[in-house]
């Protein structure tokens, strides 16, 4: 049995109610719908809420972008976090040298408080650009590859002994 995460179970809830809500303004699903539609939709979720769209859609819709901003919200708690935390190291280790992390991170934050409202990224370099892999630096495979190992070596300390005939 597949046990799903609330956000993951809100996120389905959301889907349904939009393709729910879609049906009921248009009378098609969302699947049936033109590309022009579609780009509405998508506007809408950065913001630009056409007055071609339906009540049940818009209202659909606006719940979706709440929750985007609801999850930005706290992943800005999150980065803020590592922001003060960074900060602090700096403040008392005059030798610390990777303050370029700090500037790193404050300027992620800054990207996605800016962005809160009006941006939802629907495509992604990795699934659009077929040489992106290329484009990887060695060092971030090398760190992914370093991740992915130790979660294979916890992931086989859980794993119960397997018995060996006698």
């Amino acid at each position: 049995m597949v046990r799903l995460n609330p956000g993951e179970m809100t996120i389905k809830h959301l889907i349904f109610a939009l393709d729910r809500a879609v049906q009921k303004d248009t009378g098609q699903k969302v699947d049936s719908q033109s590309d022009e539609f579609i780009q509405m939709m998508a506007d809408a979720l950065a913001g630009k809420v056409s007055e071609k769209l339906g009540p049940e859609t818009k209202a659909a819709l606006v719940a979706m972008r709440q929750y985007i901003d609801a999850l930005s919200g706290d992943y800005l708690s999150v980065i803020q976090g590592k922001i003060d935390a960074l900060t602090e190291q700096i403040k008392q280790d005059d030798k610390y040298t990777d303050k370029v992390k700090a500037l790193n991170e404050i300027e992620l934050y800054e990207k996605i408080k800016g962005n809160m409202g009006v941006y939802v990224n629907r495509s992604y370099r990795a699934f659009d650009d077929p040489k992106w892999f290329q484009k990887v630096p060695v060092e971030v495979i090398n760190r992914a590859r370093e991740y992915l190992r130790s979660i294979k070596r916890k992931a086989m300390t859980r794993l119960k002994p397997i018995a060996t005939p006698k």
